[in-house]
């Protein structure tokens, strides 16, 4: 709160304090909505409130109004990648909802530029690798947030590393598309 008062016309600093109160779990999801609405307010090309506002719809892409969330949350997070080409964090959206939409080819496109923008930190990758070497042919390995599901997925899709073992996300069972 204190930065948003020094510097009330920074979209990056209502993002972060959305950001914030999430993990915290300190504030209903309208109030941090309303902090995400205020960024693109105040800089409707900013891709950190882009890609937040497309976040917080992709959550939204399972329930009844889920195709038009969908869409919506895709256009601004592709609308980050082209105001922002080289960051990587759109790209986590966009994973997410091709995933949710049964779209594999493209969910595993966006992997493959998080991997080659450096959105998955090396030390997450070698864990996934280490994660999955192990595994007995056919596995299949239960995962439920970003760190552990995002870098397997990854080294799948960019290297072609484990195809056989099924890495299935717990936090995703909630989508139909994603559990057929």
């Amino acid at each position: 709160s204190g930065y948003i008062q020094k510097h009330p016309t920074s979209a990056v600093a209502y993002v972060q304090k959305a950001r914030a109160m999430r993990y915290e779990g300190s504030a209903p999801l309208e109030e941090r909505v309303a902090l995400i609405e205020r960024a693109i307010n105040i800089d409707p090309e900013s891709p950190e409130a882009l890609t937040a506002m497309a976040d917080h719809l992709s959550y939204r892409a399972g329930e009844d109004d889920g195709l038009k969330s969908f869409r919506e949350a895709q256009r601004l997070a592709e609308k980050a990648v082209q105001i922002a080409p080289h960051w990587p964090y759109p790209h986590f959206a966009l994973w997410s909802l091709c995933l949710s939409q049964g779209l594999l080819e493209e969910a595993d496109s966006h992997l493959r530029a998080l991997i080659t923008k450096g959105g998955i930190p090396a030390q997450l990758l070698d864990f996934a690798h280490n994660m999955l070497v192990g595994a007995r042919p056919g596995a299949i390995v239960f995962t439920n947030g970003d760190n552990d599901t995002f870098p397997p997925e990854a080294l799948r899709a960019m290297y072609g590393f484990r195809e056989d073992v099924n890495i299935i996300n717990l936090s995703l069972m909630n989508y139909v598309s994603y559990s057929t």
